[in-house]
């Protein structure tokens, strides 16, 4: 899995440029509370202004946490499976980002339960998702 997160931006760099450029386009207000779920190595964090946002990163690999708290502040790195509750309060973000990661879980409408209690009643959910042919 490591090697395909290092592989995949200069392999499909076409690719990567949509479903991250696309999200990050969207535009974030300042003060955003942001939680990107399954952010493997930070593929996304180069793509999002990071200044302008209180930018967390949801991963149940440890070793991928690992690599994700050499850039982004300790705390907001959280290891964790978006399918179970997590150590995080109601309403605690702004806008949540999945890129890629849905079309993953074996158990998407417990994953969609625990992201509608993690966001704010006016969140953003900013998802790419794969289609077949197109």
């Amino acid at each position: 899995m490591l090697a395909w997160h290092e592989e995949l931006p200069s392999r499909y760099a076409l690719i990567e440029r949509f479903n991250h450029g696309y999200v990050a386009s969207l535009g974030v207000a300042a003060g955003t509370r942001t939680l990107e779920v399954g952010a493997g190595i930070g593929g996304h964090l180069p793509f999002e202004d990071l200044s302008r946002q209180d930018y967390h990163a949801m991963e149940y690999r440890a070793d991928f946490c690992a690599r994700l708290r050499e850039r982004l502040p300790a705390g907001n790195v959280h290891q964790g499976d978006i399918q179970e509750r997590q150590p995080l309060a109601d309403a605690t973000f702004d806008r949540i980002v999945a890129i890629h990661v849905l079309e993953h879980l074996r158990d998407l409408p417990r994953a969609v339960a625990e992201i509608v209690r993690l966001m704010r009643p006016d969140a953003y959910f900013d998802v790419v998702l794969p289609t077949e042919g197109s």
